[in-house]
């Protein structure tokens, strides 16, 4: 087994930018899980729904398809937090997300 980890993706970050430095889409993955399973989906979204609960794969999927482009400014920021420590980065990011959203969740 490899000491090192891979970022894995629930939505891929490639395909899906807006989620690419999401706290809850991106954690730490095997290399065969990341790369030789394709993400090993399965298992990841049965770990997501145990960990951020019922309706995380859904919140995941609304995400990944708003646009969200992380600026140079935006990614220092989030740099700067993640160095704070997860709940410092988590608040960030969610001050940061698209505003559509924000508004969305708020009919919903």
């Amino acid at each position: 087994m490899s000491v090192y980890m891979h970022s894995g993706h629930y939505r891929p970050q490639g395909t899906f930018k807006s989620v690419k430095y999401g706290p809850q889409d991106v954690h730490a993955q095997c290399p065969r899980c990341n790369k030789l399973l394709h993400g090993n989906l399965a298992a990841y979204a049965i770990a997501l729904e145990k960990r951020y609960g019922f309706g995380i794969l859904q919140t995941l999927d609304r995400r990944s398809r708003l646009y969200f482009e992380y600026t140079i400014p935006v990614l220092e920021k989030l740099t700067a937090a993640r160095a704070l420590g997860p709940k410092e980065y988590f608040i960030l990011y969610e001050l940061l997300r698209p505003k559509e959203e924000k508004e969305i969740a708020k009919v919903a």
